[in-house]
């Protein structure tokens, strides 16, 4: 090449680095050594929000989000005064200020007297990136935790089977000494183990996200029940107010309605930042063609709606269409995973649901669950009570109970024994087996935990099916199964652990 070739490229070289830098797809800043800023790219303006003219000769520090300490920026400091290149994440803040993370390179330049004359910053938004980190660690926790809970759950819930059962016969004992002070105790004893079974059932339902099994509910009664929890767990400078109207019984899932107004809840304490009004309110209402703002269809028709509302800072128009998308959060910064509302959509829609959401920015927010009001049908309750004898039902039955737990096998035969059933119990599921299948015609029901060594509930049911097709099955479970999740068409039906007395007898009955 020609020296004056050589030259020429020496000419060009200016604008074809300026050229080139402008054209890199991440964000760069040249500053001075102070740290003020003399050059950007069209990236930057991109990424943080500053033109070329407004970002010219401001501090670098119009950036700072606030999250990082002064030690933070120290150790930046140090490194680049000291010629060395310091690359990590920080949070930023944009012009419209919104927070960002940013993963960030600082290069000193030096003068030809090794002077450190200029900074040069390249910056790339990694928030999306930081996101999809967040989600996978947050979908491996949830799926530990499901693990957890399933594996506890079946022993916990066997123990408050053996906890209640064995309570309600001392309740029935102690009857005839007319000693209040004994029922008072026994009864403290059966309402707190109650509160435990549905707090299990709750864990079992945000882990491991089932179908909800709908039943006509009382929605005054679980809007209370969430009131009265809410209460002890709230800040005293909250103040809860109700507005709660005489409901017609909807079809719902109780615990997961429970859930959702206590994820409401939690998200309006946290938006009023400990200091205003919490209002719980029912009411019926007519929708017309109104969208949903969770699956965004139209809605029509009568629904009962269940309110919570709040004088918090409400929620930016932007986001109103986005707090519903799984890990979608405002307080990501803060360790917010996004999960409660999102968890909301699925639960409330499995029930034919709907949510509105009406917020005004720094004045309040209300979210309404809409579930539709049902055609009156006349309901046939059957009550049960204890040693009740009746002319026209004699319980002849043999009944093989199997179950794993020592306890619960003493406690249901008790019971069974009581309301006249005769009982063949076992604690081992496959010696149970060879005694159905040397006398098959012996038995009239067989009452079988899922959960046990050598056979569950399910494999020895499909056994049976196969030796005798009409001997009926209930399953015990620790677990919330229904029908279709059992894998079994052999199952007739099927009692969550921990069932009280009237729900065992009741279902034979049925049977």
């Amino acid at each position: 090449m020609s020296q004056d070739s050589i030259s020429d490229s020496k000419e060009m070289l200016p604008d074809l680095f300026k050229a080139a830098l402008s054209a890199i797809a991440d964000g760069i800043v040249i500053t001075d050594n102070r740290g003020d800023i003399k050059w950007v790219n069209a990236a930057f303006e991109t990424l943080t929000g500053y033109s070329f003219d407004q970002a010219f000769n401001k501090n670098l520090n119009i950036l700072k989000s606030g999250k990082q300490n002064p030690e933070f920026y120290k150790e930046l400091w140090q490194t680049i005064l000291a010629d060395d290149v310091w690359a990590g994440e920080l949070w930023n803040k944009r012009k419209d200020g919104s927070i960002y993370l940013e993963e960030q390179s600082i290069t000193p330049v030096k003068d030809k007297n090794e002077n450190i004359t200029h900074y040069i910053a390249i910056k790339r938004d990694v928030t999306t990136q930081h996101q999809l980190h967040d989600q996978l660690h947050q979908a491996k926790r949830i799926e530990a935790i499901s693990q957890l809970t399933a594996g506890v759950a079946h022993n916990f819930n066997n123990k408050l089977a053996s906890i209640l059962g064995f309570t309600e016969l001392a309740i029935e004992e102690a009857q005839q000494y007319s000693n209040e002070e004994i029922d008072d105790c026994l009864n403290e004893i059966v309402v707190a183990g109650k509160a435990a079974r549905d707090l299990v059932r709750q864990m079992m339902a945000f882990s491991l996200n089932e179908h909800s099994e709908l039943k006509t509910g009382d929605v005054d009664l679980i809007v209370r029940q969430t009131i009265k929890l809410i209460t002890s767990t709230i800040p005293s400078s909250i103040r809860i107010l109700t507005d709660l109207k005489e409901m017609p019984s909807v079809m719902l899932d109780p615990v997961r309605i429970h859930q959702m107004l206590m994820s409401l809840s939690i998200n309006s304490v946290e938006a009023m930042s400990d200091h205003g009004d919490l209002l719980f309110s029912t009411d019926i209402v007519h929708i017309d063609n109104i969208s949903c703002n969770s699956c965004h269809e139209l809605v029509s028709g009568d629904y009962v709606s269940i309110s919570v509302r709040d004088t918090g800072k409400g929620i930016l128009l932007d986001d109103q269409g986005k707090i519903f998308m799984p890990f979608f959060t405002t307080h990501q910064q803060d360790g917010g995973t996004g999960m409660g509302l999102s968890a909301l959509h699925g639960m409330l829609h499995d029930m034919n649901g709907h949510v509105i959401v009406d917020s005004v920015f720094e004045d309040h927010t209300t979210v309404s669950l809409l579930l539709p009001v049902q055609k009156e049908t006349k309901e046939v309750v059957v009550e049960y009570k204890a040693h009740e004898t009746e002319n026209n039902y004699k319980p002849d039955m043999h009944i093989m109970l199997v179950d794993d737990d020592v306890s619960v096998v003493i406690l249901l035969k008790e019971i069974l024994q009581i309301n006249g059933y005769k009982v063949t119990s076992e604690t081992d599921s496959k010696k149970a087996f060879k005694k159905l299948s040397e006398n098959p015609d012996k038995y009239d029901l067989v009452l079988t935990d899922q959960d046990m060594p050598q056979l569950h509930g399910t494999e020895l049911a499909k056994l049976l099916h196969q030796i005798r097709s009409d001997l009926p099955v209930i399953l015990m479970s620790g677990h919330q199964l229904d029908k279709k999740n059992t894998g079994s068409d052999f199952i007739k039906s099927i009692l969550i652990k921990p069932f009280d007395t009237k729900e065992l007898i009741s279902t034979i009955k049925n049977i």
